[in-house]
C-alpha cells in the first residue's frame, strides 16, 4: 500500500494518550494517519466554524475523498433527534460510551470522539484534496493555520490553530457556506437534517460570528449570493423576500438538472407534502418536480 511520507520532516511528532480531549494536536494525529495510508482529508461542522470565530460548540469533523472525518466534544442524540448526520465510522476518544436516558429527569452524559464520513455524501461538488498542504491559492482548501483566518479579540472561540504540527486542511469560507446550501436543497424532502443545514448557514451569516470576519459575500458563486442576501434581511427587511421559497426555487432548478443526490433518508412521518410546500410559498412546479428522488 502507498505511504504518503510527511513533506516536513521537522514537523512536530503529535503525541496522543487516550482518553483524549479534542485539540489539534488530535487534529493533526488523525490527520497524519489518514494521509500516510493515501486518504486526504479536511475538519467541517463545529470545530471548523468555531476556527472561523464562531462560538458554536467545539465538534470537529474532516471530509476526506472517500471519508470524512469529525471529532465530537459531545454526543449527538442522532438515534432521537437525528441534529447530526449518521459517521461512517467513529472512535470515542475520550473512552465514554453515551447512552440515552432510561428516563425523564435521567442526566445524559456526552461523548467525544472521531467520526468519519465519506465526503460523496456531503460535500459532493468539491474535488478531493490533496495529501498534504493545498496550495495558497487552491479555490476549495486552507490550512487551519492560514495567516488569512482573522481573530476577533477577546477570543472565546478556537480561532487559528497553532503551526508546527501536521497540517490539517479545512474548506475555504465560501465553498463551505455554498456545500451547506447545497444539503440544505438535498434535504427539503426530508427534513431529518435540516437543523444542522440551518444552524451551520446561521453562523457563518452572522456578523457577530464569521460574516465580515472570514467570509466575504463577494466570494460566493452563483446562485447562492441571492440566497445570502435573502437570508441576512429575512427577519428585519421583509419585502427582500423569503430565503426559504428562493430555496425551493433553486431546489427544482437543480433536481431538474440532474445537480442534487437524493436525501439519505425518507419524509419524516405526518410532514407536510412537498406539494403543499410548493402551494404555500406560490413557487410554480411540474407534476414531475413531485417525484421523490
Amino acid at each position: 500500500m502507498f505511504l504518503f511520507k510527511s513533506p516536513d520532516p521537522d514537523l512536530t511528532k503529535e503525541v496522543v494518550e487516550f482518553p483524549s480531549r479534542i485539540n489539534n494536536r488530535l487534529e493533526s494525529y488523525v490527520t497524519r494517519l489518514l494521509e500516510e495510508v493515501g486518504i486526504p482529508s479536511f475538519i467541517w461542522g463545529e470545530p471548523y466554524l468555531s476556527i472561523l470565530g464562531s462560538t458554536t460548540g467545539a465538534l470537529v469533523s474532516l471530509p476526506l475523498p472517500r471519508l470524512i472525518y469529525s471529532l465530537q466534544s459531545r454526543a449527538s442524540l442522532m438515534a432521537k433527534l437525528c441534529t447530526h448526520p449518521y459517521p461512517d465510522y467513529h472512535w470515542h476518544t475520550d473512552l465514554k460510551y453515551f447512552e440515552l436516558p432510561k428516563k425523564p429527569g435521567d442526566l445524559i452524559f456526552f461523548s467525544g470522539g472521531v467520526h468519519l464520513f465519506r465526503k460523496s455524501r456531503l460535500f459532493w461538488e468539491f474535488p478531493d484534496p490533496p495529501l498534504g498542504a493545498p496550495p495558497k491559492d487552491d479555490p476549495y482548501y486552507m490550512l487551519t493555520s492560514d495567516p488569512r483566518i482573522n481573530e476577533r479579540y477577546p477570543c472565546h472561540v478556537r480561532g487559528r490553530q497553532p503551526e508546527g504540527y501536521y497540517p490539517v486542511k479545512m474548506p475555504v469560507p465560501a465553498r463551505y457556506f455554498e456545500a451547506m446550501v447545497l444539503l440544505r436543497m438535498r434535504d427539503v424532502r426530508a427534513r431529518w437534517l435540516d437543523g444542522c443545514w440551518s444552524v451551520n448557514i446561521l453562523y457563518l451569516l452572522d456578523s457577530d460570528h464569521i460574516l465580515l470576519l472570514n467570509l466575504d459575500t463577494g466570494d460566493i458563486n452563483e446562485p447562492f449570493p441571492e440566497y445570502a442576501k435573502r437570508r441576512i434581511y429575512e427577519g428585519y427587511e421583509k419585502e427582500k423576500g423569503h430565503e426559504y421559497k428562493y430555496l425551493l426555487e433553486m431546489f427544482l432548478d437543480y433536481k431538474r438538472k440532474g445537480k442534487l443526490p437524493p436525501p439519505e433518508r425518507p419524509p419524516r412521518e405526518g410532514e407536510r407534502s412537498f406539494e403543499a410546500l410548493l402551494q404555500h410559498w406560490k413557487v410554480p412546479y411540474e407534476q414531475s418536480d413531485l417525484i421523490y428522488g
